[in-house]
This record gives C-alpha cells, structure tokens and sequence, in this order.
C-alpha cells in the first residue's frame, strides 16, 4: 500500500512541478493584447482628430467663400438704372430687401412670418443708412442677386456693401452690434 499511495503522490507532484512556460505566456500575450488595443484606440483617436481638423478647415472654407461672394454681390453694376431722387433709390432697395428675405424663408412658415412682421423696422432702418446712390444701388443688386443660404449673412451683406461704397459711419445705423 505504502508503495500505491508513493506512486500516487508523485503522479500528483510531477504535473504540478511544470517548466513555467504556460504562466509565462499569459502574460506575455497579455502585454501583447493590451499593446494592441493601446495602438487601436491611439489610432481611432488619430482619425477623430483628423476628422475635426478637416471638419474646421472646410468651415473655415466656405465663411472665406462666403464672405468673398458677399464682396462680389456688393458693387454697382455698371448698367444699373440709376434712379434721379436718393429716396427712390432706397425704396427700391428696401423692396428688394424684402424679396430677397421673402426668398431665402420661403420654406419656413415662422420665419417668413417674423419677415412680414419686422418689415416695417427693416425697411426704415434700411432708409436711415441709405446715405449714397451707390449704396442703394450696391445693396439692390446684392439683395436682388444673393443665392439660397444667405438670409442669415443680411447684416454681413449690408455691413461689407457700406464697407466698400459708403460711409463707415452710416453701417451703426443699420447694423445693429452683436451683443456681449
């Protein structure tokens, strides 16, 4: 018996005394594991940045393309009917003010109502900064000629056509300053 139960313990020892190689292993594969994951997430963070810096580099192109074609549409054309009194001047350019609101709210039942609402206000704060024929004609053909999207660049529109053909002064009359 004494030789069964010898023979029996060391059969039990002999697996338990192992080279150490499968523990060593582990965390070998481990390491391996986390370093490669590490590498993924570091590389998904790469292309996140990336992203946002392309997203503000393409933002930052359009308000530069914006703000040209805004440039483009405030001059006077060169076979603009030119009418003899300033003050019709600038009525045909608060009419074309609000066409040009009309335009670009269409699709918007609120907005067009604010528009027909504020009509009123726009049209005499657009007759106060009125102060040259070339301002009511610059304004006129930006209004008249201003693609889809730009309603909400009017004051940029009126601000960059007092900028290049008026008085720098009249643009507090009609801009009103951005709060803060």
């Amino acid at each position: 018996m004494r030789i069964l139960s010898a023979s029996l313990s060391v059969l039990l020892l002999v697996p338990a005394c192992d080279s150490g190689k499968k523990t060593d292993a582990k965390p070998d594969d481990e390491a391996a594991k986390k370093a490669e994951e590490e590498a993924a997430e570091a590389k998904r963070i790469e292309e996140r940045r990336k992203e946002r810096e392309a997203k503000v580099a393409a933002e930052k192109q359009a308000e530069e393309e914006r703000v040209k074609k805004i440039a483009e549409l405030c001059v006077v054309p060169e076979d603009a009917k030119r009418p003899k009194k300033l003050d019709a001047a600038c009525e045909a350019t608060a009419e074309a003010q609000l066409e040009f609101l009309r335009r670009q709210y269409a699709g918007d039942p609120a907005k067009l109502e604010g528009v027909e609402k504020n009509a009123p206000m726009q049209k005499a704060n657009l007759i106060k900064m009125c102060s040259s024929m070339e301002v009511a004609l610059g304004l006129k053909n930006a209004f008249d000629n201003a693609p889809e999207g730009y309603g909400e660049s009017m004051n940029d529109i009126m601000a960059t056509c007092l900028r290049q053909l008026g008085n720098a002064a009249d643009m507090k009359a009609a801009v009103p300053g951005k709060p803060g």
